[in-house]
């Protein structure tokens, strides 16, 4: 897909909050991994705060045909970090590893054999195992469905619904009406009632697979078979015509993601080469921008090989003003600056091709460092806790903001190129750690009890750490957690299976989330927490109960989303510029050892085994929560076995 939605003039946070900025961080990410051979890009750090518990009740089905038009702008929005710009599977967080890949949403076969209805349920409710929560609260009901029918139809092309309405007018529209309303003119000489295909209610039920097998069988004596009279392919477009009729603004359906922009930029003639002059600027009070700074300029572009960059390099004045001559153009291509100041990589804001065409200076900002750690707040934690066999596994993001004009970084060299940043302490008996896919980017300490990030937190940007680890559990565990940084926000505690009590001094129930049909017990608190105090809870129960719920497995085709929303944005782009252009210019920060944490799957694999084997826990939760331990340690082991690793 072309670079085309890029916007330029914006600082990075409006920029990322945009609509077009959605239909590029896929690509970003891509070029990230295609570079640096998937190790030296780090993953997207995105939102893991579940919405809060719903309110109203839906309705479950549309009152009004899906908007298209609005699915679209949702799904660039939320969806394209994992599901790519459009649909195949291919966003960032697959690319980094963080995330299975999901269906091709462009492929027939990915939603034939749902029901909207179906694929509305897995939006709504989320997939839990594969890390996506539900948007029951963060999307409203028509959203939803606005959304569920643009990814549904991703796999339908113009010429589909072009040749579709053709036939219908040809073979069906004489019973089903020109509209589909089921007023066509031999309606009256059928005994039963004609659907109203305009109806969205009516089609939420059928899948795609469905509706093919009657218009290729018939129904009755009253619905005639076109098994003989239409080819395959034709049945198929008469199905997806069908569809479209019970839903809004299907002009969009077999567009690109860059729509009309796209267009425009391959009407328009542009010049092979461009001067791109631009500014630099310290953003610390009293910060002075140093003379003869080396400034790079990047090129980033999709082409049939995958994702090619260029560099340009040239030296800023005294002034801070700095020129690069005969830049290589194409509207369709992204630019990015940076540079080193202090040891520390700086990006700017991502600039299409076409809005450099106004010869606007651009805008590099760098800052000067403070290792001052009273500056850094956590303003958000969120911990959910999921029983698995002997154990517990616990995801969570720390949520950290940065209050000074200056970038918070340590002296301290934690790798080749890599500083220490900061801190996350974790519970006594914690194994089994995990990045999610970001291993290069925190450092462990000797004693495995402190996590050491290695990006540094900018100012005006909230910065994120998400880890998963294993604590042992035998039907009680005292949990704290030591912080080593002041707190003053929220901290949320989700727990599953609900056979599993919490006291705690610090966090009050707070009502019960549902996510894809199991009952977590939610709890929270407004914390101010100073450096070196702990948070502490305790857990009690068994997870017995948990492991007899029966949970009704969702089809593998299911689609899923992007954990999270935008709230993240900013710490998404900066740390995928970050990590590559650092790539680019520094060694590998030193991975941490991986025995301690296959060690600790290993064990826990085991136990759910034993679990097993005594018939303690399901066949459907046994393999779920089986699969999700073998993928982080075949990942584990994979990075053990790299030369170098």
């Amino acid at each position: 897909m072309p670079f085309t939605r890029f916007l330029a003039g914006r600082n990075l946070l409006n920029y990322l909050t945009s609509r077009p900025a959605q239909l590029t961080l896929g690509l970003l990410l891509a070029l990230v991994l295609a570079a640096c051979g998937g190790l030296g890009g780090e993953p997207r750090i995105v939102a893991t705060q579940l919405p809060p518990t719903p309110a109203p009740q839906d309705l479950g089905y549309p009152v009004e045909p899906p908007d298209l038009v609005l699915g679209a702008a949702l799904f660039a929005e939320n969806c394209i970090a994992c599901h790519g710009p459009r649909g195949q599977g291919n966003g960032e967080l697959v690319a980094s590893g963080q995330v299975p890949p999901p269906p091709d949403f462009t492929a027939p076969e990915t939603a034939g054999a749902l029901t909207p209805a179906e694929w509305f349920d897995v939006i709504t409710y989320g997939r839990i195992e594969k890390l996506m929560p539900p948007w029951q609260d963060a999307l409203t009901e028509p959203e939803r469905w606005a959304v569920a029918m643009y990814s549904y139809t991703l796999a339908y092309s113009a010429d589909d619904l072009e040749s579709g309405a053709t036939l219908y007018a040809q073979v069906c529209a004489e019973c089903h009406g020109l509209n589909g309303q089921g007023d066509g003119e031999r309606a009256a000489e059928i005994s039963r009632p004609i659907a109203d295909l305009t109806d969205p209610i009516e089609l939420t039920s059928l899948s795609d697979d469905t509706l093919y097998n009657i218009v290729t069988e018939g129904q009755g004596e009253q619905m005639p078979a076109f098994a003989d009279d239409l080819t395959d392919d034709q049945r198929r477009d008469v199905v997806r015509y069908l569809r479209a009729l019970s839903l809004a603004n299907t002009d969009v359906i077999g567009q690109t993601p860059a729509g009309e922009a796209t267009a425009a930029a391959e009407s328009t003639e542009f010049p092979e080469a461009l001067a791109v002059s631009g500014q630099l600027v310290n953003g610390t009070a009293g910060g002075a921008v140093p003379a003869e700074l080396k400034v790079t300029l990047y090129r980033l572009d999709e082409t049939d090989e995958g994702i090619r960059d260029e560099s340009f390099e040239t030296t800023a004045d005294n002034d801070g003003g700095f020129a690069f001559e005969d830049v290589p153009f194409d509207p369709n291509s992204a630019y990015v600056l940076s540079a080193i100041y202090r040891d520390r990589l700086f990006t700017g804001d991502v600039f299409a091709g076409v809005d450099l065409l106004g010869g606007d200076p651009l805008t590099l900002t760098i800052y000067e460092p403070t290792e001052d750690p009273s500056v850094i707040t956590i303003t958000g934690l969120t911990t959910s806790v999921e029983a698995v066999g002997e154990g517990l596994q616990v995801l969570q993001e720390f949520i950290f903001e940065n209050s000074s004009d200056r970038v918070y970084t340590n002296s301290l060299e934690v790798g080749a190129g890599a500083f220490a940043s900061v801190v996350v302490g974790l519970p006594p008996g914690a194994a089994g750690l995990a990045f999610a896919g970001a291993p290069n980017r925190f450092i462990l300490s000797d004693e495995q009890a402190v996590v050491v990030d290695t990006i540094p937190v900018w100012p005006g940007r909230p910065h994120a750490v998400q880890l998963s680890y294993f604590v042992p559990y035998d039907g009680g565990a005292v949990i704290e957690q030591p912080v080593y940084f002041s707190l003053d926000g929220t901290v949320q505690l989700l727990l599953w299976p609900p056979s599993l009590g919490m006291t705690s001094e610090q966090l009050a129930a707070a009502g019960e989330q549902t996510l894809q049909g199991q009952t977590y017990a939610a709890y929270e608190g407004a914390l101010t927490l100073s450096p070196g105090d702990v948070i502490s809870y305790e857990l009690t129960g068994t997870t017995q109960d948990a492991a007899a719920q029966q949970v009704t497995p969702l089809p593998d085709n299911a689609p899923l989303l992007l954990i999270g929303g935008l709230l993240l944005e900013a710490v998404v782009i900066v740390a995928v510029l970050y990590w590559y252009f650092r790539r680019r210019s520094r060694a590998q920060a030193t991975p941490p050892d991986n025995t301690t944490l296959i060690d600790g799957l290993i064990r826990q694999i085991a136990e759910l085994d034993d679990a097993h084997d005594a018939g303690d826990i399901t066949d459907t939760d046994y393999e779920r929560q089986r699969a999700r331990l073998k993928t982080r340690l075949t990942q584990l082991m994979n990075k053990d076995e790299r030369p170098g690793a």
